[in-house]
């Protein structure tokens, strides 16, 4: 199920970044580092979109926070964040 899950979500996000439309980008070099510092956020997944992109998922554990990213070459993009973050092991249903 959670295969699925992040299958659909990175079609989803898979729009070249160039199209992005109202989402904060910047360099990428800097991505993992700023959410590190301003949020305690680390990569708990990775993977790469059909269109070559790489959607990164970040989450503290402590606060529950969560970012998701797409990353293209230099340019980075935040698509989505939140609270409540919930790690769920592989098989449990959701």
């Amino acid at each position: 199920m959670w295969k699925v899950f992040v299958a659909a979500l990175a079609l989803s996000f898979s729009a070249p970044i160039a199209h992005a439309q109202g989402q904060q980008c910047g360099p990428s070099a800097t991505l993992a580092q700023h959410l590190a510092d301003a949020f305690g956020e680390r990569p708990v997944f990775v993977g790469q979109t059909p269109d070559g992109s790489t959607l990164i998922f970040f989450v503290n554990d402590q606060s529950k926070t969560w970012t998701i990213a797409i990353v293209q070459g230099a340019v980075a993009c935040l698509v989505a964040a939140g609270s409540a973050a919930e790690m769920k092991p592989m098989g449990v249903s959701l």
